[in-house]
């Protein structure tokens, strides 16, 4: 049968037919290897720069000390904020101020700014990328001390000032014991 195929076939098609091919694969190689050279050429002249992240939402490593540097600052001014509403006697309309802020001119001291700076804070202390954030002791302290902080606001958004006064000492408890977890002085050494 191979015999029969190529009789079937003039000597003059094959080689006709061969020397396309031929063309076709040369012109082919010729486009491979400038296609190559162009783009190994372009790749030796290109300056790699080093990589610059902050960590994003990876656990571990360099990510931890820069969330923490972030975040302490505003977390401090925080719980300065927060514990001087009763430095004497509880301060009413201080409270009001704190709770209110929206944080639009960026100053820190405010329960908006506290609220979220706490919690990050907390969570930049997972040790593995696999760890729930809600199984972390800093921040189911955290949880813990912003739900004494909204019993606060409410009492103190109702102007029940007496009420406000002893849930503010539960406040200072339960930030105590946060700050503790965050690597943080009590708040009245602060």
């Amino acid at each position: 049968a191979p015999i029969l195929a190529w009789s079937c076939s003039s000597p003059n098609n094959t080689n006709k037919s061969s020397n396309h091919e031929h063309n076709i694969a040369s012109r082919r190689d010729v486009l491979q290897t400038s296609t190559l050279l162009v783009t190994s050429a372009i790749l030796l002249n290109t300056k790699v720069q080093p990589a610059e992240a902050s960590g994003g939402a990876t656990a571990g490593g360099a990510y931890l000390l820069s969330a923490k540097q972030r975040y302490n600052a505003r977390v401090q001014a925080g719980a300065k904020a927060l514990f001087a509403l009763n430095s004497n006697n509880f301060n009413q309309e201080a409270a009001v101020q704190y709770f209110t802020s929206e944080n639009n001119n960026g100053d820190n001291g405010t329960w908006a700014d506290f609220q979220s700076a706490g919690y990050l804070l907390a969570n930049a202390f997972r040790r593995s990328s696999s760890t729930a954030p809600d199984a972390l002791p800093s921040v189911k302290a955290w949880k813990a001390f912003a739900a004494d902080v909204a019993k606060l606001e409410k009492a103190v958004l109702k102007k029940k000032g007496k009420d406000a006064a002893v849930l503010w000492e539960a406040c200072v408890e339960g930030l105590d014991q946060y700050l503790e977890l965050v690597e943080l002085p009590p708040v009245r050494e602060l």
